[in-house]
């Protein structure tokens, strides 16, 4: 929309045209075949521009209500297919839900805590565990912390498991160093016999 607008202004500076008209007119072309155009959808009424019409489509017939339905359906499609790309949607956080956050100074995750979702959306109040001191941040600069979960899904194992456990890994074995070798290809010279018919 913006590069269209640049684009008009641009074409009313070359040809020493009334730039407010060719906006008038931008914003009196209906978005679709459905839809009114955007000044209309603002202020429920038809504008007047140089092109001609008749009085009567001039008038207002439509209701507003079907016009703001339809208008929210294009939208809905429009972001169904900008999203489309975009991954699977992250899952929200909980209250006292370890995290890590990413300190755009020293380019680092740094571990914090959940406080409580944020007012804004998308977005959340955190501690962060070096500092001690609260931030709001969103989603994207926010991940769940898998060492934490795992420190505490250690700490939720049963006593009668730990046993187990000790044994499983005093059994376990590091895989050794592994040598890696190129792998040779034999070479064959090529058949003078046969380069001597090809030529």
């Amino acid at each position: 929309m913006v590069q269209t607008v640049e684009n008009i202004l641009q074409k009313c500076d070359e040809n020493k045209e009334d730039p407010y008209l060719a906006l008038l007119s931008y914003r009196a072309t209906p978005l679709d075949h459905q839809l009114k155009s955007p000044a209309e959808l603002l202020t429920n009424r038809k504008f007047k521009t140089r092109l001609p019409a008749c009085h009567r489509v001039l008038l207002n017939h439509s209701h507003h209500e079907v016009m703001k339905s339809k208008l929210i359906a294009r939208q809905e499609k429009q972001a169904h297919y900008y999203n489309q790309h975009s991954g699977p949607p992250k899952k929200p956080f909980e209250a006292d839900q370890p995290i890590r956050t990413y300190n755009h100074h020293s380019q680092t995750w740094e571990p914090g805590i959940i406080v409580k979702p944020a007012k804004q959306p998308r977005s959340y109040i955190i501690r962060s565990s070096s500092t001690g001191t609260t931030y709001r941040r969103t989603r994207a600069q926010l991940k769940p912390d898998t060492t934490a979960v795992r420190g505490t899904q250690c700490q939720r194992v049963k006593p009668q498991y730990t046993k187990v456990l000790r044994y499983l890994s005093r059994q376990l074995v590091l895989p050794q160093s592994v040598t890696h070798r190129h792998r040779t290809k034999t070479v064959q010279p090529p058949d003078q016999d046969l380069a001597k018919q090809c030529h």
